[in-house]
């Protein structure tokens, strides 16, 4: 059995027990016996609205997004993502060689 079904079983059987205890006369368990059903309420209906976070017991807060692409290497294959689209002519590109202009 699982410490959390250990920790709700045990916290069924206390609040039965307060409960006893307030409805035999003991008044004294009457503001614990609010002030915890209050915490339950509270804490279940925001699980409830917001959901548990998968993440929080790995220490993150969100899924790692995808890894950076590197720059592809000189002579290497196009990654697809900088090829034009199907039917479409390719970009111009620059001249290569020193920039045009007067020598100097």
């Amino acid at each position: 059995m699982s410490f959390t079904k250990v920790a709700v079983w045990a916290g069924v059987v206390i609040f039965g027990l307060m409960c006893f205890l307030a409805a035999i006369g003991f008044t004294a368990m009457i503001g614990p016996l609010v002030t915890v059903g209050l915490l339950v309420l509270l804490i279940g209906g925001g699980n409830l609205m917001r959901g548990r976070s998968p993440y929080a017991a790995y220490g993150r807060t969100a899924p790692r997004g995808p890894t950076v692409a590197h720059p592809p290497t000189e002579g290497g294959p196009t990654p697809p993502a900088a090829q034009p689209p199907a039917g479409q002519p390719p970009a111009a590109q620059p001249p290569a060689g020193p920039p045009a202009g007067p020598d100097r």
